[in-house]
């Protein structure tokens, strides 16, 4: 269960599954190698509602907006050139 300030170890597997039990207020990323990619399966918790604030992430269309039911699913995918953070997100998993 997650929320707030999240810092995501890559190291820790390539994809990760975090259930959202508050806002994302940012997110962040170590042990990414340029050209490496990591996957977050994101999960509205409780009553759902929660949503994702970052900085320094370029949106594929600058789109950026979880899906708020309470148990939807969305996948962030990210992608590092070793400058920037590339990410898409896809919603509405059911």
């Amino acid at each position: 269960s997650s929320g707030g300030a999240l810092t995501i170890n890559v190291m820790n597997g390539t994809v990760q599954n975090l259930t959202l039990t508050s806002n994302i207020t940012s997110l962040a990323f170590t042990n990414m190698p340029k050209g490496g990619s990591v996957t977050l399966i994101l999960t509205q918790g409780g009553a759902g509602g929660f949503t994702l604030t970052s900085t320094g992430i370029k949106y594929a269309g600058g789109y950026s907006t979880l899906s708020t039911a309470a148990g939807a699913i969305d996948i962030l995918n990210v992608f590092f050139d070793g400058t920037n953070y590339y990410a898409s997100l896809v919603k509405g998993y059911a």
